[in-house]
């Protein structure tokens, strides 16, 4: 390759992630303070350093209510974001944006967090020195005492000891330092500290409907920050204006979905299924929405909770006719919504069986049990498939799976739509993805634009190959896939979407080896070409050698979604990769909501 088509292939993207925006507003908040401490030279250094906190506060206050307005968020990424990032994309006579692509923002939510907890912190410190300066009566008084005997221990204990308060006075007088600001900011460090000791983690997901409640205290804090601040600072009154806009519009975008329509069909006992009919009619009503592809949407069942919204990233496309979301069945609400749909119907499995459903399970519909006649072996890296080898053997199956049922006599609320992240990879020509559990949703989501829209740079940008790489504890689960691997067989895009799903079960007994055949029955016996199980858990640094290898002069994007350890492992798996390779392998992280 020549040395300018290689340095032009390098498309490499802007990514402003969460600790870079942390370092950037750290750098402001400091850079700020040291500023407003350097000006005024004659005054007291106490007196700078208590009003020095004043900007800090203010300018915090106004980002929690910033990265907590996600239709906002959505908006500056498609007006400010996305068209600087066209101008500044790699051409040919302008060397200097050579690794330019886009840029992008992550998950603001722990954004909202930070700026909150510098908030707590400034807020602290600002009512301490308040306190210590302006307050607290404990320091000599500067008017002659008539009566000038020194106290001693024996004067303290005769005349008690709040009595040697009473000629004692405050460090500074400062003009409205009065009851009317003391009491205000009292009130607003209270219900700050309230509301983040109910956001802690543990109380949070233990709690949830106290931490919803003491969370709106922030309109209480609100109230009190103006009349603490004798008005509205533009610093923050413009974002919470904002904030308004954004939520009134999060509430007029609501949706209930209508009962008889919605269904629902349980993969595994921990996957369950969810489908809300929705139409393009019907999509145009949220602004700014094309299609459901790279969103994520809240959902709410008034049965379990008025309270609890939860978030799901959409597993479908327009052309669906629906919105698919996948519940991870744990503990708490996701257990309670499971209950409410299949009651306490459970998929079992013994020994030699693949796929099975206990008696209990009517309401899953007519199932038959899968029963296992032969064992077939297959490659157990990814390496070997994105080579394009094939082996093992194939055997018939007998299987009817368990079908969608109607989701009657509860409400389904569902809001508006909003970017995820995840769909950004897209961006990149070859990209991989990572996903555990229900994490797959948005792979899926992405696979099926993909498939769906040949050539359509609005949608795929300049994608040409994906690799998927999905782990479960079930292999019911991988029946999920069934039906777009059946359409991917059937656009011939077997060349292009590589399958490798990693069976990592932990029962008591060894997990038996199989084929892709064995679990997609119905499909082409070559399946095994472009869909691979791989017996454990993912090896991703393996994963992108092979994908670079296959794909040399591409841009690499990966994206992962599931849980927390496996995000991590991916992230640090790709930053290690990074720092190994040379750039023109350079990897693109994406990470999910």
């Amino acid at each position: 390759m020549a040395k300018d088509n290689k340095h032009l292939s390098i498309k490499n993207e802007i990514t402003l992630t969460n600790k870079g925006v942390f370092l950037i507003i750290l750098g402001l908040q400091i850079a700020l303070f040291v500023k407003s401490l350097m000006a005024k030279p004659g005054k007291s250094k106490l007196k700078k350093f208590f009003f020095s906190t004043i900007l800090p506060l203010n300018i915090n206050f106004g980002l929690i209510f910033t990265f907590m307005s996600p239709t906002l968020m959505s908006l500056q990424r498609r007006l400010s974001f996305n068209i600087i990032s066209k101008i500044i994309r790699p051409k040919k006579n302008f060397r200097w944006l050579i690794g330019w692509r886009s840029i992008r923002m992550e998950n603001t939510v722990s954004l909202h967090v930070f700026t909150a907890c510098w908030f707590l912190f400034w807020a602290f410190l600002h009512v301490g020195f308040g306190l210590f300066m302006f307050y607290l009566k404990i320091y000599e008084s500067k008017t002659p005492k008539a009566n000038n005997k020194n106290n001693s221990i024996s004067d303290v204990l005769e005349a008690g000891f709040f009595d040697n308060f009473k000629e004692k006075e405050v460090l500074f007088t400062v003009k409205g330092a009065d009851q009317y600001i003391l009491v205000t900011g009292l009130f607003l460090t209270t219900f700050f500290v309230i509301i983040g000791a109910n956001a802690i983690p543990i109380i949070r997901k233990k709690f949830f409907e106290l931490f919803y409640i003491t969370h709106h205290f922030f309109i209480l804090a609100i109230v009190a920050f103006t009349f603490h601040s004798r008005g509205v600072n533009k610093i923050w009154g413009i974002p919470i204006a904002l904030y308004t806009v954004d939520r009134f519009y999060q509430i007029i975008m609501k949706r209930r979905a209508k009962k008889n329509e919605v269904v629902a069909r349980k993969w595994s006992n921990s996957i369950v299924e969810l489908r809300i009919p929705i139409t393009e009619t019907s999509l145009r009503k949220y602004l700014f929405v094309k299609d459901i592809c790279g969103k994520f949407i809240y959902i709410n069942v008034s049965s379990i909770s008025y309270l609890q919204w939860h978030p799901f990233d959409v597993a479908s496309t327009i052309e669906d006719g629906y919105i698919s979301i996948l519940v991870s069945i744990n503990n708490g609400w996701t257990n309670k919504f499971n209950r409410l749909i299949f009651g306490n119907a459970k998929i079992k499995r013994g020994k030699n069986d693949l796929y099975n459903l206990s008696s209990s399970s009517k309401v899953l519909g007519n199932v038959e049990k899968m029963e296992k006649s032969s064992e077939a072996s297959g490659l157990n890296s990814e390496k070997s498939l994105v080579n394009g080898s094939n082996s093992g053997s194939t055997s018939g199956k007998k299987r009817k799976m368990s079908t969608f049922v109607r989701c009657n006599g509860f409400n389904i609320i569902f809001s508006c739509l909003y970017d995820s992240m995840v769909h950004y990879v897209v961006e990149n020509e070859t990209a991989v993805l990572v996903a555990g559990g229900t994490g797959v949703g948005p792979m899926i989501s992405i696979i099926k634009c993909f498939i769906r829209n040949p050539n359509d740079k609005r949608k795929t940008q300049d994608l040409k190959n994906i690799y998927l790489a999905w782990s479960c504890r079930e292999r019911e689960s991988f029946l999920l896939l069934e039906e777009t691997i059946a359409e991917i067989i059937a656009r011939g895009y077997t060349d292009r979407v590589k399958i490798f799903l990693h069976l990592t079960e932990e029962d008591d007994y060894e997990p038996l080896k199989i084929t892709a055949n064995e679990i997609y029955t119905s499909l082409s016996n070559n399946m095994n070409k472009f869909v691979k199980i791989i017996l454990g858990r993912h090896d991703i640094y393996s994963l992108l050698e092979a994908v670079t290898k296959e794909n040399p002069g591409n841009t690499y994007g990966i994206a992962a979604v599931g849980p927390k350890g496996l995000i991590k492992h991916t992230r640090r798996t790709t930053v290690a990769w990074n720092r190994a390779s040379h750039h023109t392998l350079k990897v693109n992280y994406y990470q999910g909501n």
